[in-house]
């Protein structure tokens, strides 16, 4: 039988996290909240949420004319390819 580790090598990587008030670092780099912190953040305000709401809509239209302009690309891609094939003959 082997003695039980003091040092706590056998430990889950999980249970080795580094404690602050608000929040939770785990050995992974990423970060946990607690109940305290989340609750805090929820006093935005109603102009907080329009601003956002107004700024998430304007890169979803930045999005959309991205994605629109590379289809167009796409398309004048298949349309010069077939003319450079057609002209090689």
């Amino acid at each position: 039988m082997r003695a039980a580790s003091i040092s706590g090598a056998g430990q889950h990587s999980a249970d080795r996290r580094i404690h602050t008030p608000t929040e939770f670092i785990m050995n992974n780099g990423t970060q946990e909240l607690t109940a305290a912190a989340r609750g805090a953040r929820t006093t935005t305000t109603t102009d907080e949420l329009d601003t956002l709401k107004r700024e998430l809509m304007k890169a979803e239209v930045r999005l959309a004319k991205a994605r629109a302009t590379v289809v167009s690309a796409e398309i004048d891609i298949k349309v010069l390819s077939t003319r450079l094939k057609a002209a090689a003959k």
